[in-house]
C-alpha cells in the first residue's frame, strides 16, 4: 500500500499548513517533521528521512545498527511557500511524493505525533493528582483522538511537575482565585517605609528598626560652667567643689552670746518704736 501525500492547496498560515500536513501523514501511517524553514518558505520531510552521520569511521562490517534508530533515507519531501499577491496564504506543493518504507503499525513510534501542548500536560497532571493511573491517561488520549502518548510520556510531565501534597493544578487556581480577591477588595493602608542607609561607611553600625523612628536625646548643658556632657550637680564640672565644709561646732553658750550681741538694723524705723527681742529658744 503506496503511502499518499497530502492534496497539495492553499492555506491561511504556515501553522495550518503543517497542522493539515500532519493530520494526513497521520492517517497514512507515517509523520513529517521540519526539515529547514526561511522566510516565506518551508520544507517538510518525512520524520525516517536522512541518514545518519558515520562520526567514528565505521564500515559495514564492523558497524553496528541500533535497534531504536528510524532513519531510512526517505526522499519523501513537500514544500509550503507564502504567496504575497494572494493576501499572504500559503501553498503546499509536493515535491517528491515517494517512501521506501511502509506504514507504521503504531503511531508511538513517531516522537512527534506524542508531542502535547500545555493544556494537554496540564490534562495529564490533573488526571494524575485526581489518582488515575499511567495506563488510564494513555487510554484516556487514544479513546478521545488525542495525541497517541506512551506510559513514559506520563512519567516525563510528572518528573518536571513533581506531585506534592497538594496538586499543582489546585494552587494555580487558588493563586488566580486570590489574585483577583485582592483587585476586587479595597486598599489596606501600609506603613510608610523607612529609607535604609546603604553607606558603606556605616554598615558597622548594629542595626535599627526602620520603622519605628528614633527620638533624638537632649544634649546635657552645666547651668554653672555652660559646657556640654554633664549637669551642674556633677562632679566632672570644674567649677563644682569637691572640698567638703568643715563641720560647725558650736555649742549652746556661744549661740547665746551671739544672739545677745546681734544688733538688727531693720526694726529702726518702726512707727511704734518698740524694742525688738529674739526668742531663741534651744
Amino acid at each position: 500500500m503506496p503511502l499518499e501525500p497530502p492534496t497539495e492547496g492553499r492555506y491561511q498560515s504556515k501553522e495550518e499548513l503543517f497542522k493539515r500536513a500532519q493530520e494526513h501523514a497521520q492517517i497514512q501511517g507515517y509523520a513529517v517533521v521540519t526539515r529547514s524553514s526561511r522566510q516565506g518558505l518551508i520544507y517538510l520531510q518525512c520524520d525516517k528521512g536522512g541518514t545518519f552521520k558515520n562520526v567514528r569511521n565505521l564500515t559495514e562490517e564492523t558497524r553496528k545498527r541500533r535497534a531504536n534508530s528510524k532513519c531510512t533515507g526517505c526522499p519523501f519531501m513537500i514544500k509550503g511557500k507564502e504567496m504575497v499577491d494572494d493576501e499572504g496564504r500559503w501553498h503546499l506543493s509536493v515535491m517528491e511524493p515517494d517512501h521506501n518504507h511502509p506504514p507504521s503499525d503504531n503511531l508511538t513510534d513517531h516522537s512527534i505525533l506524542r508531542r502535547l501542548d500545555e493544556d494537554q500536560k496540564l490534562l495529564v497532571r490533573k488526571m494524575r493528582a485526581e489518582g488515575s493511573k499511567p495506563t488510564e491517561i494513555v487510554k484516556y488520549f487514544n479513546d478521545n483522538n488525542l495525541p497517541p502518548i506512551m506510559i513514559k510520556d506520563v512519567h516525563n510531565i510528572m518528573k518536571k511537575f513533581p506531585r506534592s501534597s497538594s496538586s499543582s493544578v489546585d494552587s494555580a487556581l487558588n493563586s488566580i482565585e486570590s489574585l483577583v480577591a485582592s483587585f476586587e477588595s479595597p486598599p489596606q493602608p501600609t506603613q510608610p517605609v523607612q529609607p535604609v542607609d546603604t553607606n558603606p561607611r556605616k554598615r558597622g553600625r548594629p542595626p535599627i528598626h526602620q520603622s519605628q523612628p528614633q527620638p533624638k536625646r537632649k544634649v546635657v548643658k552645666c547651668s554653672r560652667c555652660h559646657q556640654t556632657g554633664h549637669s551642674r550637680a556633677h562632679p566632672d564640672c570644674p567649677l563644682n567643689s569637691t572640698t567638703p565644709l568643715p563641720p560647725l561646732d558650736l555649742s549652746a553658750e556661744d549661740l547665746a552670746s551671739w544672739a545677745q550681741n546681734f544688733q538688727p538694723t531693720f526694726y529702726d524705723n518702726i512707727n511704734d518704736q518698740q524694742s525688738s527681742t529674739f526668742d531663741l529658744t534651744f
